[in-house]
């Protein structure tokens, strides 16, 4: 099965890939034909197997490519530029976003609808479509099973192969206003009983109410009373993962129900099927999600195994759960989750050998001479093997993600090995003891209380620790000039000397010595540095141009000048607050960027500024700009604050003053003219950036009337060929004056394009909500992430 399983992630992965050519493909599955015949030639039947499951899964996946209904290619087009009324069923997989401001009663939920009918202009049309759904709603439970009515847009989904490849073309969002009804469908739902575990745990927990959260994410999956300052936590020492429901807690469970069954029962059939029957309404309950059904497979797989009577084999439980899953999904083999599941297991399981040789292997010796197995040695034997071997488990766990996490992540979380060692196995035990609070509250909060309890004190410790372990700053070491990023070649001659140690470790290849294996990781460290200095360790942006990144309605602006990086604004609004850092990082970090020389930051506006922290503890920035009205608004005051415990060096300037040679601060002006305190927006810097002689840009912030008529009146407006409208577009008084004082013909926002209601005549309207991010060049061309496109011209009105 190990053979088969691996030609089912090969041939899914080119299927995926390959599609929609069609002659890629054939040429693909001849030349895997070929090898096949070569391989049955040479008896090679291993070879075979991988060759022909390739086969299979190529065209599996190749097939099983979700297209666009024309249907659904008809409704977009209807309520293109419009409202309509919806109705659908709240599908699955609702999440619950964070809160940005907690003191304002809404709720942003993201979740899969099946869109059940559409009305527009008094036209009823019936409808079958799966549809992403964006809704901020006011605090409303929101369940699977609900059916909801609303007024909302509808638009198609763009980059983003993963939905597609999931039969998912669009998204529909509902605002708190557009909402009509919410029918709540209840009674036999397993997300009743998830809602009604969940007040259950709430009660028993108490006062405690971070345990409570806690108990609720690691068990049912329900993080919307998980504090963020647990989240954030647990990332920083690389223990996220253990909130995401998998194998180790669906395991968990079917350890506790076997052993209670088997007590019960005292049949081993009995036993084996009851387990099998609670792993599924674990998985329901669970809210099916992809981490928990790739769990509920391998743990399937491993039971009917046992239940026929099938001697266990950890490399061929992973092989016949890679194939029923990509048979299923053949589109998972993409997720980064699916990679990591089966190479952790994997690891785990190809280094098991060592742990036997190196510690088992020696207990075992030192038990038989005392009288006694693994299995009966007293209690605090036991307990310390448990321990070694989970302390094992996490160290390997840890090791076989990390390439896949560095490529990715674009971080090497190194230290975070040592919180696996010492945190993971203190939470492990915490989720044993929870899953007992969870068994006896459905029946008693007095029985489920005491274990309730010890539950608090281990969250409390493991919360110690990760808090501490996570202040020492040992999980941040990020790609730069001297230690790359990760490679190809380099991650795959790591895997291939994790299944080469694998393979000696069970006794084969005995002529691979440790000396052997030493060259090995030092080629391996060559080709990953040298081999990462020789590519895209440059900046990969066009020398003297400005990118202006898609981060949602917010800005961050890339300019690559002769004075070095700068960056104009630094936030997002595609990510909660506690990774926007991380989230510009891996931007800059695909363009080849590893320190930056400046940010200059327009105003203390979240939209603005709320990625600077979380920048600078990955990435050397060298000094921050900021207007001596930066402290006084907002948020600007502990940020500042903040950087100076980061290290970094802030400085306020104000206009009119030069950054290097080729960018000129040009606002605020509008104290000259203005003695009272006046909003953040209007004290926004603004920047005059020299492409070339004949290519200006005019970078506004989110400048206002009070700012932009200032300029006018002081006569000092500066000329452009492009202008970045201020406020994301918004519509101002004076807007229509400033630009045709700019003189600029052509216009970027940062955001969504909006209806501005301005003539902008003849110029060419460049929107990142629409284009991506939007590259500007020093002879004026202006590059788009989505390619080509029609240009928006707005007419006067």
């Amino acid at each position: 099965m190990l053979y088969i399983g691996l030609g089912a992630a090969i041939g899914s992965l080119i299927g995926t890939y390959l599609n929609p050519s069609l002659p890629l493909l054939l040429v693909s599955i001849g030349v895997i034909s070929a090898v096949t015949i070569l391989s049955l030639k040479t008896k090679k039947i291993w070879l075979s197997l991988v060759c022909v499951s390739c086969v299979i899964f190529t065209l599996n996946a190749y097939l099983r490519v979700p297209q666009i209904d024309k249907g659904l290619l008809e409704v977009l087009e209807k309520v293109k530029d419009g409202k309509a009324l919806f109705e659908g069923e709240v599908w699955a997989d609702v999440f619950r976003q964070p809160k940005e401001v907690e003191d304002i009663d809404i709720e942003r939920y993201q979740f899969i609808m099946r869109l059940r009918r559409y009305t527009l202009k008094n036209e009823e049309q019936s409808v079958d479509y799966y549809v992403l759904a964006r809704a901020n709603l006011h605090s409303l439970p929101l369940r699977c099973g609900d059916i909801i009515r609303f007024y909302g847009r509808i638009k198609p989904i763009e980059n983003n192969s993963y939905l597609r490849y999931k039969g998912i073309f669009a998204v529909v969002t509902i605002s708190p206003g557009g909402l009509i009804s919410l029918d709540h469908r209840g009674g036999a739902r397993f997300s009743d009983i998830k809602t009604a575990l969940c007040e259950r745990l709430e009660k028993v927990f108490g006062q405690d109410a971070e345990s409570s959260g806690f108990a609720q994410a690691i068990l049912l999956g329900e993080r919307r009373a998980l504090t963020q300052d647990v989240v954030e936590n647990l990332r920083k020492t690389g223990l996220a993962h253990f909130l995401a429901i998998s194998g180790i807690h669906l395991a968990l469970v079917a350890m506790f129900v076997g052993f209670v069954a088997q007590r019960l029962s005292g049949n081993r059939r009995v036993t084996l099927i009851v387990v099998i029957g609670f792993s599924f309404i674990y998985f329901l309950i669970g809210g099916m999600s992809p981490s928990l059904f790739r769990a509920l497979v391998v743990v399937l797989v491993y039971l009917i195994g046992v239940l026929i009577g099938r001697k266990s084999d950890g490399f061929n439980t992973l092989g016949a759960a890679v194939t029923i899953i990509l048979l299923i999904r053949p589109f998972d083999i993409l997720t980064l989750s699916f990679q990591l599941s089966f190479i952790t297991f994997g690891g785990i399981i190809g280094l098991y050998p060592l742990l036997w040789k190196v510690y088992l292997e020696r207990k075992n010796l030192i038990f038989e001479l005392k009288g006694y197995s693994l299995v009966n040695a007293p209690f605090g034997e036991r307990a310390k093997i448990w321990l070694v071997t989970m302390m094992f488990m996490a160290t390997a766990a840890w090791l076989s993600a990390q390439p896949l996490v560095s490529r990715h992540f674009h971080i090497i979380p190194y230290g975070s090995v040592l919180s696996n060692i010492i945190v993971l196995p203190i939470l492990y035990l915490a989720l044993a003891l929870g899953i007992l609070v969870l068994t006896f509250v459905s029946f008693s909060l007095i029985l489920a209380y005491p274990f309730a309890k010890a539950f608090s004190l281990l969250f409390s410790i493991s919360k110690f620790l990760t808090s501490h372990i996570a202040s020492l700053h040992l999980f941040t070491f990020t790609p730069n000039r001297w230690i790359p990023d990760f490679n190809i070649v380099s991650i795959l001659l790591f895997y291939g000397l994790l299944v080469l140690a694998s393979i000696r470790l069970r006794g084969y290849l005995m002529f691979l010595k440790p000396r052997h294996f030493v060259v090995l990781v030092l080629l391996g460290l060559s080709l990953w540095i040298f081999g990462g200095k020789i590519v895209g360790m440059k900046p990969s942006l066009p020398q003297d141009s400005a990118t202006f990144l898609a981060v949602g309605q917010a800005q961050t602006v890339i300019l690559n000048t002769k004075d070095g990086v700068i960056l104009y604004d630094c936030g997002t609004r595609r990510c909660p607050k506690e990774t926007a850092g991380l989230s510009i990082a891996q931007e800059l970090w695909k363009r080849g960027i590893y320190s930056v020389d400046a940010i200059v930051l327009s105003h203390p506006d979240s939209d603005h500024i709320n990625g600077v922290e979380g920048l600078a503890e990955r990435i050397k920035i060298r000094t921050v700009f900021v207007s001596e009205h930066f402290e006084k608004k907002g948020e600007g005051e502990d940020l500042l604050k903040r950087l100076g415990e980061l290290g970094v060096k802030t400085e306020k300037i104000k206009p009119p003053v030069k950054i290097g040679k080729s960018i000129e601060v040009v606002a605020p002006l509008v104290d000259k003219l203005f003695e009272r305190d006046l909003s953040p927006n209007n004290m926004s810097l603004g920047l005059l950036v020299r492409l070339s002689d004949s290519t200006r840009l005019f970078l506004t912030g989110d400048m206002e009337s009070e700012e932009m008529g200032t300029l006018i009146v002081l006569d000092a407006v500066p000329q452009a060929e492009f202008l970045q409208l201020p406020h994301h577009g918004a519509k101002h008084p004076l807007l229509y004056e400033f630009i045709a004082k700019v003189g600029a013909e052509k216009f970027i926002i940062s955001g969504q394009m909006r209806d501005i209601g301005y003539s902008l005549e003849g110029g060419d309207v460049y929107s990142t909500g629409e284009c991506g991010a939007i590259t500007v060049l020093s002879d004026g061309t202006v590059l788009t992430e989505k390619g080509e496109r029609e240009w928006m011209v707005l007419e006067r009105r």
